[in-house]
């Protein structure tokens, strides 16, 4: 065993104070996106559109807000009223980025 930092080389290292740093051994190798664990490297991917909990909470409640009287109106029948709010919805939904998968279940 030689440590990296004063072994053998005179104690200079091609890296600065991390435990391994210096330039990446597996340039090629690429980490999973993870959310449960840090990696270093690893770019923070915010959820919907880098909206704070309370912004993405608050959008979630108008979706069911918005879901819940699609319904109402195509219960009621009135099917223009109906297409405008799932425009809206739809609109909204892409906009930040949010997928409906049709069979969800």
């Amino acid at each position: 065993f030689r440590p990296r930092n004063g072994g053998g080389n005179g104690g200079k290292d091609d890296g600065g104070d991390a435990p391994l740093g210096g330039s990446d051994p597996l340039p090629w190798l690429k980490l999973p996106d993870l959310d449960f664990v840090e990696v270093a490297g690893q770019e923070k991917v915010t959820e919907l559109g880098g909206l704070s909990p309370e912004e993405e909470r608050l959008l979630l409640a108008r979706l069911e807000d918005m879901v819940e009287t699609l319904r109402a109106e195509l219960k009621a029948g009135n099917i223009k009223s109906a297409d405008a709010i799932r425009a809206e919805l739809e609109g909204t939904m892409e906009k930040y980025g949010i997928r409906y998968d049709e069979g969800f279940q």
